[in-house]
């Protein structure tokens, strides 16, 4: 794995992706804590969020090797999962 943060760093999710009945479709990297969440795109409902390792992640959607370089503070998003992922500064 090409991601510089190691492998057992936590990661915020959702059950729906973890259990893989949604894809990964919004991923930042946040710049406060440099913490990835791995999201739906859809609004976020906190009882659904779950914290995986980030090995985990990447077991679950390999695609998500394609963002190792992504830097804190930027997030990046796709229309489905054979979508080549977008990447902008999070302004949020």
């Amino acid at each position: 794995m090409a991601f510089e943060d190691l492998p057992n760093v936590a990661v915020l999710t959702l059950e729906k992706i973890m259990n893989r009945e949604s894809p990964v479709l919004y991923v930042t990297h946040d710049a406060e804590d440099g913490m990835w969440q791995f999201l739906d795109g859809n609004k976020i409902n906190e009882e659904e969020a779950r914290l995986l390792s980030l090995m985990e992640m990447v077991n679950i959607d390999s695609t998500l090797t394609e963002l190792f370089d992504l830097p804190q503070g930027w997030m990046a998003w796709r229309e489905n999962e054979e979508s080549e992922w977008f990447r902008a500064p999070n302004l949020d």
